[in-house]
């Protein structure tokens, strides 16, 4: 079931034209899986409004039985608010960097930011891409990494956390009947 929230966010990218493509985030979340098997509460800070066709697949590839809360970031402000909720009442298994979110994307400094305080809390960082490497994730693996897995050689703050040995994924199609991971979105403000 989908809730308003959700639908306001589909029909606004609706109405905006947006025609971008989502991201394929199959290959980090069976990374992840594998990886972290007991692992199922996903965060994501994000304008929901905006990168609510990545949050959707992100669902997808997470599965049925993981959970995906989504920080709903409107401007910097509710950035900090983010961090402090994300580790205060949040709690989750590890945080998923967008690639094209509008404040909180894989390379922007506010991303570093996130990234590196929740580090400090234990929390760990996956994302797409290997500008998230040099922004504290432990690791990244997806189209812009040649689908090569990224670890890192140095983790931030983030202790007891097992990494994946180096690989090369082949691509392919994901989603197979496994089902849709639940979203919640937070507000950040």
């Amino acid at each position: 079931m989908r809730t308003l929230v959700q639908l306001s966010g589909i029909a606004a990218m609706t109405l905006a034209g947006f025609a971008a493509q989502a991201t394929d985030f199959g290959p980090l979340m069976e990374v992840a899986h594998s990886t972290w098997p007991a692992k199922t509460h996903l965060a994501v800070v994000a304008d929901y409004s905006r990168s609510s066709g990545d949050i959707q697949a992100l669902a997808e590839a997470a599965g049925e039985g993981s959970r995906i809360t989504v920080l709903d970031t409107r401007s910097r402000f509710d950035i900090e608010k983010a961090h402090t909720l994300l580790t205060d009442r949040v709690r989750p298994d590890y945080l998923v960097l967008l690639p094209h979110d509008r404040l909180v994307w894989d390379g922007a400094f506010d991303a570093t930011v996130v990234v590196n305080r929740l580090a400090y809390k234990g929390i760990p960082t996956i994302a797409t891409t290997p500008k998230a490497m040099t922004q504290g994730a432990v690791f990244a693996i997806g189209e812009a990494t040649g689908n090569n897995l990224l670890v890192t050689d140095q983790m931030i703050g983030t202790v007891g956390v097992i990494l994946p040995e180096r690989a090369k994924f082949v691509s392919r199609a994901w989603g197979s009947g496994q089902g849709v991971a639940t979203i919640s979105v937070v507000a950040s403000r």
